[in-house]
């Protein structure tokens, strides 16, 4: 009998630990007869909140959603800001790792909308002149020159830099960042002329007038901003320089003193555009990472985003002597013809040059500066360096009827891995400017087939 208390002891202390320890911390409970449990250490039953932060300041307060647990949320409209083009949706306020909306959630979180900044805003500073309305441009353009302000009694003179007027705004600057340019006055002398810029074409804006301004006789011009034009059934137009007549016989020179009223004409090329996914690509071959392809596989989907103008892009030319060729005709024989390549790179980077790439036209290779293609892929296939225009050469020259345009691989470099032979871009699309009419037959079976 001495024992049978420490026993009865034990038994109630061992049933004691089942129900605190194993069931202390899951109280049930009822709703209409079905019992369910919660868990007091996640969020189990609850819904969960999805903030969506606009992150940056000034921004619309956040957007918060509820989801179940363990089930995915729908990714919102994309957000909006000027000057500004939304990139993701971030786990982190400084956007390093990126949301996954295909995977569930379990726990309240907030996301972090990213940015990146894609224009610039440009604004007038009359000095008390009449208003001009501040412009927009995107990153890497120019701004155009707005018609003069005026002011009574006030010769408008020009756009500067700085408040003190020292330092005149060349309107053919490139711009990265927002600006602020401020007018010069000048007391109107006793004998002025007027420069007239004209468009030159039919039907343009403003009656044909581009730009005009006043100066005292014996002046230059100053600065003058390219006029722009807009595409006509896809062909593009590209101001040239301008001219003191239509037939363009003579060049205006800008530092050329006026002593007369004047009217100048702007002188355009014609930019044609000339996809690579549209060349001909049947019985070609091509080597890839871990594999290759041939025929019109060669034209791949731009999936990366990578701003591919027509959404397509050439690649798999990673070994030597492969090649692709633009066939184009030209109404007539045209010389100082602008060509330029959109191009970029993958899994390595690149220094193009005539020992690795050739540009030949009608077999006659085209010299040109070395082009550094960096910031090639190598960790993930999610991203991808972003195409970019490079000027090969300003002076090409196309004879009347067909002309060959070939892009050859002549880099022998082995690579470390894959089936890789040889370094390549990667292509997007050629660009001609001229003032010849162009024309080709794009294969675009390459791409619909």
């Amino acid at each position: 009998m001495k024992r049978t208390k420490p026993i009865l002891i034990l038994i109630f202390m061992i049933c004691l630990f089942v129900v605190v320890g194993c069931g202390g911390n899951n109280p049930t409970t009822k709703n209409d007869g079905i019992t369910t449990t919660t868990n007091s250490n996640n969020q189990e039953g609850k819904d969960i909140t999805v903030i969506f932060d606009y992150n940056y300041t000034g921004a619309p307060s956040p957007k918060s959603v509820s989801v179940e647990y363990d089930d995915v949320v729908e990714e919102p409209t994309k957000p909006e800001r000027d000057l500004y083009q939304f990139t993701f949706w971030y786990k982190d306020q400084e956007c390093k790792e990126k949301f996954n909306f295909e995977y569930s959630i379990t726990s309240d979180i907030t996301l972090y909308a990213g940015w990146k900044k894609v224009a610039v805003l440009v604004q007038f500073n009359t000095n008390g002149g009449s208003t001009v309305e501040d412009l927009t441009v995107t990153i890497g353009g120019i701004v155009s020159q707005p018609q003069n302000p005026t002011l009574e009694n006030k010769m408008f003179v020009g756009w500067y830099k700085d408040s003190a007027c020292t330092e005149v705004f060349d309107f053919t600057t490139k711009l990265s960042e927002n600006i602020i340019l401020y007018a010069k006055w000048d007391d109107v002398g006793e004998d002025t002329v007027k420069v007239t810029f004209n468009y030159n074409y039919d039907n343009a804006p403003n009656d044909g007038i581009f730009y005009e301004k006043t100066i005292n006789k014996g002046e230059t011009v100053g600065s003058v901003a390219n006029p722009t034009r807009d595409a006509v059934n896809d062909v593009k137009y590209e101001f040239v320089r301008w001219y003191k007549d239509q037939e363009y016989s003579e060049e205006f020179d800008s530092n050329e003193a006026i002593n007369r009223d004047i009217t100048l004409y702007a002188k355009w090329y014609m930019t044609y555009t000339f996809e690579a996914e549209y060349v001909d690509l049947d019985g070609k071959k091509g080597v890839g990472y871990s594999g290759g392809a041939s025929g019109k596989d060669l034209a791949v989907k731009d999936r990366y985003d990578a701003g591919a103008s027509n959404g397509f892009f050439v690649t798999y030319l990673y070994y030597t002597d492969a090649f692709i060729e633009f066939k184009i005709n030209s109404d007539k024989a045209a010389s100082n013809v602008k060509l330029v390549l959109r191009l970029s790179v993958e899994y390595r980077d690149f220094v193009m040059d005539q020992n690795k790439f050739e540009i030949s036209v009608n077999g006659t290779g085209i010299g040109y500066s070395p082009i550094n293609l960096t910031g090639a892929f190598q960790d993930t296939e999610d991203e991808k360096r972003a195409f970019e225009n490079y000027e090969i050469s300003s002076s090409v020259s196309l004879k009347e009827g067909e002309n060959i345009i070939r892009l050859t691989v002549l880099d022998d470099t082995e690579y470390d891995f894959g089936t890789m032979s040889a370094l390549a871009p990667t292509i997007d699309c050629m660009y001609l400017s001229t003032d010849a009419t162009l024309t080709w037959s794009p294969k675009e079976s390459n791409i619909l087939d």
